[in-house]
């Protein structure tokens, strides 16, 4: 097994679970019922409270996202973070986040290996990155 994981074959890999959230939780948002968050919350270290969706999916990989959120937590330890949610994937292995940290919210992708973080891949784009993308500099 390859021990460095590539963040484009994970990206590709999670595209279509990732698609299925967005779509899902877009649908559910345009009709009014917002975004399944409602969870049973696992307090983890400190303040921290780390939450995931009240679904079959996220019952069914329960172990999963409680892993993933204690080990995001560690990682992030020092720095003030609130707002850990924790969603499955169709991996049994990676999980996609969403937490803030200080003022700034971020979205991630984790790929777990047993209790630690195999790769951490954020997938929101810095807002300057995001302006020059919808705003590209003239030349």
């Amino acid at each position: 097994m390859n021990a460095s994981i590539n963040p484009m074959r994970l990206k590709t890999r999670l595209a279509s679970a990732a698609a299925a959230t967005a779509m899902t939780a877009l649908m559910l948002i345009s009709v009014g019922l917002g975004f399944p968050r409602l969870a049973a919350a696992t307090d983890t270290a400190g303040d921290v409270r780390v939450r995931v969706p009240n679904t079959a999916a996220a019952a069914n990989a329960r172990e999963l996202l409680e892993r993933a959120g204690r080990a995001l937590v560690a990682r992030l330890e020092g720095e003030r973070v609130s707002e850990v949610w924790v969603y499955p994937t169709g991996d049994a292995n990676v999980v996609f986040v969403s937490y803030t940290a200080g003022e700034t919210p971020h979205l991630a992708i984790i790929e777990m290996r047993g209790v630690e973080i195999a790769s951490l891949e954020h997938i929101d784009a810095p807002a300057t990155l995001t302006a020059e993308v919808v705003n590209p500099p003239r030349r």
